[in-house]
């Protein structure tokens, strides 16, 4: 890692523990049903690699209907690498990289397969590591060629190595810390570097080069190279693009809007409903509780809505998706398609991106409160819409903008952020406030509420125009520049 890299703020390396969906561009879903784990060759011809038991009933898990689809998998993997049935283990990877299986949301099975052997279950120790890795070096030794073996023993250093840093800021780490943390990003970079010899090839070495890369702090142009080198050789596995946006954040290497530059003009790039799916992938692997969730607020949430839509048309139902979307929208206050999303949700929630259910269940009600505000105050502008379209609602539109443009002007011209004030109010006949829902928020709305409060509570009926009818909706918006009205949309 170069000292730059020392330099930035809490250098966690994206190991993917509980990734969500795949791009899925053109490809179809294949899933594997049945009581057993079959090997798909290229002549389309399958053969079980094993039968399905109680401790590895998750290799069956279906996003659709089992909220723990992706963990069961990796954890049904975790217990067959600890019984040591390497073989069965190299015949299911080969079985998935063939057959580019995903889960009903979109998930690719290879990607949830190597969460569940890049470390020991549960919390572990270091004596729990070391087994872990002495474990992977046997099945490395009994089957030299096996590329999965291999990877999966590089991916294993790389979280290991972070396990020596901590996920601490930088100038929190020992010297001994960062001593073992680059030993074994080196020893990850090594086996990789042995692996691509091998007949083999497989999506997930290449991610593992690109973990090395960010701990190592590759140079941009190589880290590119490698990114096109990945893409080259599987185009819909999302992951890539989602550790090169990674890379791009201000806390390793990149600069400000470079994230959302790169992931923009890729999505363009690619164009349509895919273009609209790769912005989805990407955009929802910057979400987290911490200071990614800024750079998130940054991604387009329309856009965003529509990757969504066409996975979830193209897949079918995901609780893997339709959690992450009812998390999403609540980081992005969108309460109306939060609330969608917890209706479909139900009871099946995630633990994995919850965490808990109290949180869970508070985020369901704000979404539930938000989407019935929303709903009454769409009703009340549409109401406000439809008495603009009449003659006489139309003269008094233009009156009522007029007048409420006086009354706020200086609001919206001393605001530092010349934001456009938008307000719903609801007139009596006699010009008095009967009720107001401010659309727009910030400094200029604020004191535009205050104005608008003292006229209510002061029964003031002579500054505003009366209503042709009673209690009659009326939407006014001031422009923040010359503090005149907008004419109403």
């Amino acid at each position: 890692m170069t000292n730059s890299a020392a330099r930035k703020l809490v250098l966690t390396l994206p190991i993917f523990h509980f990734s969500a969906v795949a791009i899925a561009a053109g490809l179809l879903v294949l899933l594997m049903a049945g009581s057993s784990v079959a090997l798909a060759d290229t002549t389309s011809k399958t053969q079980p690699c094993f039968e399905i038991d109680r401790r590895t009933a998750g290799f069956n898990a279906d996003d659709a209907t089992d909220r723990r689809a992706f963990r069961d998998y990796q954890e049904a993997t975790s217990l067959l690498f600890e019984e040591e049935r390497f073989k069965e283990l190299d015949c299911l990877a080969d079985s998935l990289r063939v057959s580019k299986a995903k889960f009903a949301g979109g998930m690719w099975k290879i990607h949830a397969f190597y969460s569940g052997l890049r470390e020991p279950r549960l919390h572990p120790t270091q004596e729990d590591w070391n087994n872990h890795l002495d474990r992977l070096k046997r099945w490395v030794k009994i089957n030299p060629s096996s590329i999965t073996a291999r990877v999966a023993l590089a991916q294993s250093y790389v979280t290991f190595a972070q396990d020596a840093r901590g996920s601490g800021f930088a100038d929190t780490v020992s010297e001994s810390g960062w001593r073992l943390f680059h030993e074994r990003v080196q020893e990850a970079r090594r086996i990789l570097e042995e692996a691509e010899g091998l007949p083999a090839k497989c999506p997930e070495w290449f991610l593992g080069m690109q973990q090395v890369s960010e701990a190592e702090g590759w140079d941009l142009a190589d880290e590119v190279a490698l990114l096109n080198k990945a893409t080259e050789f599987e185009p819909g596995y999302q992951y890539f693009a989602r550790l090169h946006a990674n890379y791009l954040l201000p806390k390793w290497y990149g600069e400000e809007g470079d994230t959302e530059k790169y992931v923009t003009e890729t999505a363009d790039k690619i164009g349509g409903k895919e273009g609209d799916v790769f912005y989805f992938q990407v955009s929802s692997f910057v979400l987290c509780g911490c200071s990614q969730e800024v750079q998130f607020k940054k991604m387009s949430w329309p856009r965003i809505q529509r990757g969504f839509a066409i996975l979830d048309k193209r897949s079918g139902p995901s609780l893997e998706l339709l959690n992450l979307m009812a998390y999403m929208a609540g980081k992005a206050a969108d309460p109306v398609i939060a609330d969608k999303a917890f209706a479909r949700i139900g009871d099946n929630w995630n633990e994995d991106r919850w965490k808990t259910r109290a949180y869970f269940d508070s985020s369901k009600e704000w979404a539930a409160r938000g989407a019935a505000t929303a709903s009454w105050r769409l009703e009340k502008e549409e109401a406000a819409a439809q008495n603009a379209k009449t003659e006489e609602g139309s003269r008094y539109q233009a009156l009522f903008s007029s007048k409420f443009a006086e009354i706020v002007g200086d609001c919206a011209r001393s605001a530092q952020s010349r934001e456009k004030i938008v307000m719903l109010m609801r007139m009596s006949q006699e010009g008095f406030v009967l009720h107001w829902v401010p659309i727009s928020s910030g400094e200029a709305t604020n004191c535009a509420i205050r104005k608008v409060t003292s006229l209510q509570q002061n029964f003031v009926t002579n500054v505003l125009p009366g209503a042709p009818q009673i209690n009659y909706w009326v939407k006014a918006e001031v422009d923040p520049a010359s503090a005149v009205p907008v004419a109403s949309k």
